[in-house]
Order: structure tokens, then sequence, then C-alpha cells
């Protein structure tokens, strides 16, 4: 029902976004190369880099010289997520980050279904992929499409080519020309979290920066890839602040009421039939004994979280010795005040696929000083 939504959903025209929006705006194509968008074009993929830098530190320049300390965010969306949704995002919370002396850039990258699907249909004309493979079974092409994800959130952060890449080796130099520091903030939903993981070798490791703030909603990343990119951050303690924001136990199993029926997280489909190397078919998703045998360990998911690491996440802090405001999870439940405060859920969407929309306003103000 939600991949069907998100096909009917009509595209954003250009004419609703206006210019301003632009130097906040990082686009990036299939493979993780810098790109134009569909939406908000640019001359060139390097004209549109460059114009969000001019802009930055225009903005930086003029928050310094009114005594202010000027602070970047990188926002990083999930899956499932149309350019036209990125770019409404962002120009809902534009204002909001710029009243309280953040710099944000929305990194817009190739999640979209119908996105997802063009470069599909490229693979199979190409001949790189087999139809009578994908025909097997019905959750071949999701599973494809989630492994393609995951390669393009890895494709940003590759060295010269990735968009991420050039863009923190911009925001690098950047920064040297300030008196003050300009600190540095990434905020990932679900898919996002595996983005920013492969960047931080690069922005926390060999460039040695701190990266003073990490909040990631739903997270979509496996534990075990979690520690592998995000564990020597925090080892370093380069990472500072680590933000976890979760659905609850309830939640995940019945995130969504539609005509009387519910149904689990999103993450459970992540978990159980896209992420495993050999997904089973669809039948196995209604079997849940079946299930854990092919589950993926998401860092997302609560019991996942529990198995993993204990209920409290202490062997996280005992790990990578945190100290305990280095490291905050929060559990989140549709009954929640600070969710119910946030913009209504519409009947059609889970909860964990807008837990960004709901929650972005909160998570913002923890990486304030």
């Amino acid at each position: 029902m939600k991949l069907l939504r998100l096909l009917q959903q009509k595209p954003v025209q250009p004419s609703t976004f206006h210019d301003n929006l632009k130097p906040y705006i990082l686009h990036a194509d299939d493979g993780g190369h810098l790109g134009v968008g569909y939406v908000l074009t640019h001359a060139s993929p390097q004209q549109g880099l460059n114009g969000i830098f001019t802009h930055m530190e225009s903005q930086l320049r003029q928050w310094e010289t009114e005594g202010k300390t000027g602070q970047v965010l990188l926002y990083v969306h999930g899956g499932l997520r149309k350019e036209a949704f990125s770019l409404e995002f962002a120009r809902k919370q534009l204002d909001y980050c710029l009243s309280r002396n953040i710099y944000p850039i929305f990194l817009t990258w190739h999640t979209g279904t119908t996105e997802t699907l063009g470069t599909l249909g490229k693979e199979l004309l190409k001949k790189k992929l087999n139809v009578s493979s994908l025909l097997k079974n019905p959750m071949a092409v999701p599973h494809w499409g989630w492994q393609r994800m995951k390669q393009n959130a890895q494709a940003l952060s590759a060295e010269n080519t990735g968009a991420l890449y050039q863009f923190l080796t911009k925001l690098n130099k950047l920064k040297d020309g300030f008196s003050q520091e300009v600190p540095l903030h990434f905020v990932g939903h679900s898919a996002g979290s595996i983005v920013i993981g492969h960047a931080l070798p690069y922005w926390c490791g060999t460039l040695n920066n701190p990266l003073h703030h990490v909040s990631l909603l739903g997270a979509a990343i496996r534990c075990e890839a979690f520690e592998e990119l995000y564990g020597p951050a925090l080892a370093s303690k380069q990472l500072q602040h680590l933000q976890l924001v979760n659905l609850s136990a309830a939640s995940e199993l019945k995130e969504m009421v539609w005509h009387g029926f519910t149904h689990p997280s999103l993450l459970y489909g992540v978990s159980y039939l896209f992420d495993p190397e050999t997904p089973p078919s669809l039948i196995h998703f209604m079997q849940p004994s079946k299930l854990a045998e092919n589950a993926s360990a998401l860092l997302g998911m609560h019991h996942h979280i529990a198995e993993s690491y204990g209920e409290q996440l202490e062997q996280l802090r005992e790990k990578w010795q945190l100290a305990p405001n280095q490291l905050e999870i929060l559990w989140v439940d549709r009954q929640d005040e600070l969710f119910q405060q946030a913009e209504p859920v519409t009947a059609l969407e889970s909860n964990h696929a807008v837990l960004d929309r709901q929650l972005f306003g909160y998570v913002v103000e923890k990486t304030l000083p």
C-alpha cells in the first residue's frame, strides 16, 4: 500500500520552490555522484556545490559579526523518499534552523521509488540484471532496491567522486578560515544512518575533525555495521554526542492501523525480507517463527538493540567508555506527548516513515549549546 501511494504521488513542479532554497540542497545521483536534481536544476553539479559554500560562508560570517556561533547541520533522509518530498521537507524546516543560527544542508540522494525503479529498468536494458532471476521470488526486486540503496549510501563518501566526500572536503577548508569553531551536526533518518556511518571515517578519521552531534531516527543500519563505522569515532571521542531515537517495541509491532488491520514497523520488512543475503519468500513474513532465522539485526529496532547491547545500551557506553551525556537513547510511542505534539500522521503513513517529520525539531534543539 505504501509503495502504491508513493508511486501515485504527483511530482512537485519547479515553480513550487523558490531559488532561495538552492543553497541548502546537496543533490546526489545514482552512484553517489554530485547531481543537479530533477526540480532544482543548476548549470552543473559543481556550480550547485560552489553555490552552497558561497552562501554558507556569507551566512556564517554574518552570524560571526553579530557575535553568534553559527553551526552547520547536515540532514540525510531515508529510503523511499522522492526528491520532491525531500525538498518539501527542507522548505518547511529552513526558517526553523536559520532562526537558531544553524545553516542546514539537506542531502537529497537517490532513494525514491520511481527513481529506483528507473535505475532497475536501465540495469535490465543493459543486461546487467537477469529478468528471470528477478521473477523467481516476489522479494527479489525490493531486495535489489535495498542493496542498491546501501551501495549508494557508501558511494556518497567515495574518495574524490562521492557527493558527500566533496561537500565535507570543502567544509573542512571553509571552517579553517574562521576564528571560532564551526560545529557540524548530522541528523539521519532510517537509511540515512548508513550514509552518515560511511562519512565518519573521512570526517573524523582522515580529516581528524570533531563531530559535535549525531541523531539517528529509526536507524536502518545493521548493528555490526554500526560498530564498524561509528565505533572508531566514538572511541576516539571525535563523535562527541550520539542520540538514538527509535520506536518502542509496542509501536514496532503495531505501527499503523489501516481499516482495522495492524502491521509491524517498516524496519521489520527491511530486516526480514530485504536485507538478508538470501531473503525469504513473502509467505515467510507471515510466520514469525521463521523470521528470526533470516533477520538482520538493525540498530533502529527495539528487540534487536536489546539482543545486541542490552535493554538500556549500557554495553555501548562501556565498550567505548562513553560518559552518560555522550549517548542518549529515546524510545517513542504513538501516544507519547512528544510524538503527539509534532505534525499529525495520516492514516496511510507509518510512524517509522515520518519519524523525521515528527521529531526533527526535538533533535535539532538537542544540538544547540
